[in-house]
């Protein structure tokens, strides 16, 4: 038995599985007719494996899946070929072989792959799927030659992993940059405020469709700043926008005005139906701070490193040393020293709210 997989190590993620089987075959080739394979499931939906957990015997998060190849007459048939078993998304469900006894170094089970060839025993195998802190849904594929005709059979399984209920729970918000300046100060004016929101399992919330479920205003006194977005019927603008996450990610763009000061932005999400735009009974919110500034320069800081502040100078770079001498640097004195010192000083100039 071989298994020169593609080992995945810990950055798969979790799975369910969704079907037990499904129908296999050549395709449709014709003459002569081809085998077909059949794949079951001890079980097709898993939990979520938010620990990524790795496959052992008996794991709550693991299914172990039956292969069997059976010729055009429908008898079990031994494959002159390897299988092959590949999983569609390896980061909600990942694969393993049994383990080896031959291979007193390596647990095979407990190897998460993407996709591997195994040989059969007379045209049976059973492998494993395991999932990961990812929920969805993955098709595992299993193929094979058949050696009456040479042509490639297949057949598909899919697997579910569920989650939590797929309703906000939280939501993280941050902007880039955090310091911004007023228009004609010769500074970036915008800055773009990203939202992340997640379910109750930690995973993105699903996306909305074609309704809002994030909620964006500029709290307190907005000092002619505006948000801009993209909405569900298009480009907005005002004090207050709505936009709707893409993989559980909304973004806002902040666009300073003529007031100096720290600008709050508050985002929201509805917890009840993941929808803003029908109003929002059950809100989670999370606030961020832009600081505007006109960048005149209003203070100026002299600093100096702690470390190689003080160098020493030398006579001239074309000196080279004798072999007997210790290379320059290696004691923080160079060979041609000219009897003074430089220091190094920096000059940190900020304008009235602290921006560079």
């Amino acid at each position: 038995m071989k298994f020169p997989f593609k080992t995945l190590g810990l950055l798969l993620a979790s799975a369910t599985l969704a079907s037990c089987g499904g129908g296999g075959g050549d395709g449709g080739a014709a003459t002569p007719q081809s085998g077909s394979i059949t794949l079951i499931a001890t079980r097709t939906n898993l939990p979520l494996n938010p620990n990524n957990i790795l496959p052992y015997p008996g794991s709550p998060f693991m299914a172990e899946v039956s292969f069997t190849f059976r010729n055009s007459s429908g008898q079990i048939s031994a494959l002159t070929q390897d299988a092959t078993f590949t999983t569609s998304s390896p980061s909600t469900v990942s694969l393993s072989p049994p383990d080896d006894p031959s291979t007193t170094n390596v647990n095979e089970l407990a190897t998460r792959v993407v996709s591997f060839p195994a040989t059969t025993n007379n045209g049976s195998y059973v492998f494993f799927a395991t999932s990961y802190d990812v929920a969805g849904s993955a098709t595992v594929t299993a193929s094979a030659v058949d050696p009456a005709t040479g042509l490639t059979v297949t057949k598909t399984l899919v697997f579910t992993v569920q989650g939590a209920t797929p309703l906000p729970a939280a939501l993280d918000i941050a902007p880039s940059p955090a310091g911004v300046y007023i228009p004609g100060s010769g500074g970036q004016t915008n800055s773009v405020i990203s939202v992340q929101v997640r379910d109750g399992a930690n995973q993105p919330v699903p996306d909305p469709g074609a309704v809002d479920n994030v909620s964006y205003e500029i709290v307190g006194s907005a000092g002619g700043s505006i948000l801009q977005a993209t909405s569900a019927g298009g480009p907005v603008s005002g004090i207050s926008v709505n936009t709707r996450t893409v993989n559980g990610i909304a973004a806002a763009s902040f666009q300073a005005g003529t007031v100096q000061g720290p600008i709050q932005i508050r985002a929201t999400v509805d917890r009840s139906d993941n929808n803003v735009s029908n109003g929002i009974s059950d809100p989670i919110s999370a606030t961020t701070t832009v600081v505007v500034s006109d960048g005149k320069l209003f203070s100026l800081t002299l600093t100096s490193p702690i470390i190689n502040a003080l160098r020493v100078n030398r006579v001239s770079d074309g000196v080279i040393p004798p072999e007997d001498v210790v290379p320059v640097g290696d004691d923080g004195i160079p060979d041609d020293p000219d009897a003074t010192y430089s220091l190094t000083v920096s000059a940190l100039a900020k304008d009235r709210q602290g921006n560079p």
